[in-house]
């Protein structure tokens, strides 16, 4: 009886074991032109743009739009949480406290909020230069300016 139960212990832990995953989890793969935002709902179609949201224990929410993402932000225990941007440069996945972000009018992104991401500060300034309203933002400065950028019409099509 003894062994049994050792074995039944046993598999209790392993299973255990098994269906923790690691955090933070790596970005998902995304199939361009099949799987659509959690947020607008449109199908995610460009590359250099959108956002992943992970969570324990909820399904992994993808964006189109890092300002669909933005919408619907609150304040969360980032131990719990982990946030992956497209950059615009060249469409790999950045977390998002380590990306800069400019914010123009000018940025076509596919809802209209006008916000790209960048590995580096640099990176984020040379394409800012070329752009005549722009911001350059860490995440520290954009989640602030996120409610003034939402509501300055980078959210709105001309």
């Amino acid at each position: 009886m003894k062994k049994n139960s050792l074995i039944h212990l046993f598999v209790i832990v392993l299973c255990a074991c098994g269906s923790s995953q690691p955090w933070p989890p790596k970005p998902a793969a995304i199939h361009l032109g099949e799987e659509s935002c959690a947020a607008c709902r449109m199908i995610i179609s460009e590359e250099r743009y959108g956002a992943q949201l992970h969570e324990r224990g909820k399904p992994v929410q993808l964006y189109d739009d890092y300002g669909c993402l933005l919408t619907r932000r609150s304040i969360g225990d980032s131990n719990r949480r982990v946030i992956y941007v497209r950059s615009f440069e060249n469409g790999n996945w950045l977390a998002e406290h380590q990306a800069f972000y400019v914010v123009s009018k000018e940025i076509l992104s596919p809802m209209a909020y006008g916000v790209a991401a960048f590995a580096t500060r640099e990176s984020a300034a040379e394409f800012a230069r070329g752009l005549g309203d722009s911001e350059i933002y860490s995440i520290s400065g954009l989640i602030p300016a996120a409610e003034k950028i939402l509501g300055a019409g980078f959210h709105k099509k001309e």
